[in-house]
């Protein structure tokens, strides 16, 4: 069994749609870019700012761009949330 696993492991790992598909390392010419992940990390953002950031960026490459906008808008409103009510929570 533990065999077969590795082999899975392994098709997944050669597989560029899992690695690298093209929307999270082109920009908008087409053009090889950084990566989003990478960009993200280098950054330090924590979950809701990576999530807008990867909608956002990634939106016209995937086919559903309306549909990226509005999480990138969900994940934004949720951290407007947190930084009113820590805000508010320190006065």
């Amino acid at each position: 069994m533990e065999k077969q696993n590795k082999t899975v492991v392994e098709e997944i790992e050669k597989d560029i749609t899992i690695n690298q598909p093209p929307h999270y390392n082109i920009n908008w010419k087409g053009e090889q870019t950084i990566q989003t992940y990478d960009y993200i990390r280098s950054w330090k953002m924590d979950y809701p700012e990576s999530n807008i950031v990867k909608y956002v960026t990634r939106h016209p490459y995937k086919g559903q761009s309306l549909r990226d906008l509005k999480k990138a808008r969900w994940y934004l409103n949720k951290l407007i949330q947190e930084v009113e009510n820590e805000t508010s929570s320190n006065v």
